[in-house]
């Protein structure tokens, strides 16, 4: 399961992330990400730590959570 949570951030960041970053260098008003690590390396975190169910749990919680601006530390352990 840990393997399919990677495959799927690692096709974001290949495909999506180039996109956003691209209309936020462009203006757009799509704001920087507030956490630190990024949602994407927290669910890489997440799903080598934790079962496949605690880890998705913890990523759609963390998603819930963005609220894109301002800054906060939120690591998967």
């Amino acid at each position: 399961m840990g393997v399919l949570i990677r495959l799927g951030v690692y096709s974001y960041r290949a495909v999506w992330y180039p996109i956003y970053r691209g209309m936020r260098d462009r203006g757009v008003g799509v704001p920087e990400c507030r956490f630190e690590p990024t949602c994407s390396e927290y669910a890489i975190q997440a799903s080598r730590l934790y079962p496949g169910h605690v880890a998705i749990r913890k990523v759609c919680g963390r998603l819930l959570r963005c609220r894109r601006g301002g800054a906060s530390i939120d690591a998967a352990l």
